[in-house]
């Protein structure tokens, strides 16, 4: 765990926080990317 929140030192936390991938999904706000 103190090697996960070493990752995180310095960084803002925003909604919704740190999720399991397969849990997120963009908000109706976000713009899409596109890898072209």
């Amino acid at each position: 765990m103190p090697l996960l929140s070493a990752f995180f030192t310095g960084l803002e936390l925003v909604d919704p926080g740190v999720v399991q991938v397969h849990k997120w999904r963009p908000g109706p706000d976000d713009e899409p990317v596109c890898d072209e």
